[in-house]
């Protein structure tokens, strides 16, 4: 067969071919039939085979290879040689030592290197590392293995500030006496590779970036069904709640279980309102890390629209767990006494008037009492202001352990203090504030070596449902007054007789 195609002649396999080239440079042919047309060109037929031949028919246009048919095979020739002819790169023929024994015509021409300086060389000298390169790893695998090897090649053509990047194809061929060879086709592709190269070193630095923001970006799809998909989130993410960003964007569930079970239906439901009104998303949640630890998190996305149903979102993640902190430490400081930490006047009337209000609704009175410590005045004259100051901290102390976390307990000011008992019948409020009492008493401060002890007085008095917290804290206070005339240290109700420390306490 290879004899017959022989006797056709050359011009008039050339003349069919052209026919074709534009086709086969246009890209319309899978590589692998270029390869083995490349192979027919170089005059490889018999390491191919007829059956290799035959498969090229099959493949490149469905047509079948006739043994006899010996007009085809002179078209495919002459195909197969024009092609070699406009191949725009190196088309190399390599023994089993790696050495070039042909090469393409234009080789010249396409890649500015003389066949004298290739036929009888090593290919692996075009690498810029000839010993230990890309080349000659690949060879070695494509002649041990007999599979066939693409990838990109950085070669020298000149020292290195020449070097060019080549698209590498190295086909194994096994020849009718046993021998091996490999067909190379190599093309440059220096400026598109320079440029990916440029672009990931872009992309790598802007990467960087991110990652020093004190912030998660990141950028997340939702579907029509609702499922969650993060197409990049930043390297943040690991302070935020120990996950790394590979992990997110392999699992958005991981992700989401780390949102507090207190806050889950909050984030699901921002975040589906963000997508239907396609408004910025804007939410402070809590993320649960790895270790156990809180964060809260103030998330920021802009929400946009794409084909089919699905939402994207361009969104940041702050950590916002100082912030939070020391809003909740102003909001305490906007409430509470600094001195003694209790309720301020502010405070302690309005959480009174709502405690109030659920008393009026379950038609419920509630004891209000007003307390003074007894000769406060005395006591900062002799010791001055820091024992005075000391002395109310250490009554409020005895207050938050003789009352209940519910009750309201305010200072309204200097030694003062107001206090909602609440949920509790009038004669228990007289056992409570008769504890208060005994427990304020049993306060030694040690003064520059001075045991001081200190009491207090208490006014009591009713709050029905209708009545007003206001006025019933001025019957309270006039309660307290008549303490003070009683001779203090005592508790007395609007509605009762003065009671001290021995006075049998109504049941």
């Amino acid at each position: 067969m290879n004899a017959n195609a022989e006797q056709v002649p050359k011009d008039r396999r050339r003349g069919l071919a052209r026919r074709w080239i534009g086709i086969a440079i246009a890209g319309s042919l899978p590589v692998g039939v270029a390869v083995v047309l490349l192979e027919l060109a170089m005059g490889l037929g018999p390491a191919l085979g007829l059956s290799g031949l035959t498969l090229l028919g099959l493949v490149a246009g469905g047509f079948r290879l006739e043994r006899r048919d010996l007009g085809r095979q002179e078209r495919d020739q002459a195909f197969a040689r024009e092609l070699l002819h406009h191949y725009p790169g190196a088309v190399m023929l390599v023994d089993g030592e790696g050495v070039v024994r042909q090469v393409c015509p234009q080789l010249e021409q396409r890649t500015g290197l003389s066949p004298e300086s290739l036929l009888g060389r090593r290919l692996a000298g075009l690498d810029v590392d000839p010993l230990d390169g890309t080349l000659k790893h690949a060879l070695d695998d494509c002649l041990a293995s007999g599979e066939p090897w693409q990838g990109v090649v950085r070669c020298n053509t000149g020292g290195d500030a020449a070097s060019t990047y080549q698209e590498a194809v190295l086909q194994p061929l096994t020849y009718p006496d046993g021998s091996l060879r490999v067909l190379v086709l190599m093309r440059d592709i220096t400026q598109a590779w320079r440029s990916r190269l440029a672009d990931q070193s872009e992309l790598a630095h802007l990467r960087h970036l991110l990652g020093q923001v004190p912030a998660v970006v990141y950028q997340s799809c939702r579907d029509p069904r609702g499922r969650l998909t993060f197409f990049h989130i930043s390297e943040g993410i690991r302070t935020l709640c120990g996950l790394t960003p590979q992990a997110v964007l392999d699992d958005p569930e991981r992700l989401l279980e780390r949102v507090h079970p207190d806050d889950q239906v909050a984030v699901e439901a921002s975040v589906a309102r963000s997508a239907v009104g396609l408004k910025l998303w804007h939410l402070e949640f809590r993320l649960i890390s790895l270790d156990g630890s809180e964060r809260w998190v103030e998330g920021l996305a802009m929400p946009e629209r794409l084909a089919g149903g699905y939402t994207l979102w361009h969104g940041v993640l702050f950590d916002a767990t100082q912030r939070k902190a020391s809003e909740e430490q102003l909001g305490r400081l906007a409430y509470t006494d600094s001195l003694t930490g209790v309720l301020n006047r502010r405070a302690f009337f309005e959480r009174g008037a709502d405690v109030h209000a659920q008393a009026r609704r379950q038609r419920r009175t509630l004891p209000v009492a007003m307390l003074d410590l007894d000769h406060f005045k005395q006591l900062n004259d002799r010791f001055g202001h820091a024992a005075g100051d000391l002395a109310l901290q250490f009554f409020a102390e005895v207050c938050r352990e003789s009352l209940r976390p519910y009750d309201l307990l305010g200072r309204l000011g200097g030694e003062e203090f107001a206090l909602l008992l609440v949920d509790t019948e009038v004669d228990d409020a007289w056992v409570i504030l008769d504890r208060l009492r005994e427990a304020v008493g049993a306060i030694e401060l040690d003064l520059g070596g001075h045991g001081v002890r200190f009491s207090v007085s208490i006014g009591l008095a009713c709050l029905p449902p209708e009545g007003s917290l206001e006025a019933t804290l001025s019957a309270a206070d006039q309660a307290l007054y008549q303490a003070k005339q009683a001779g203090r240290n005592r508790i007395v109700s609007v509605r009762e007789r003065p009671v001290d420390a021995s006075t049998t306490l109504p049941h």
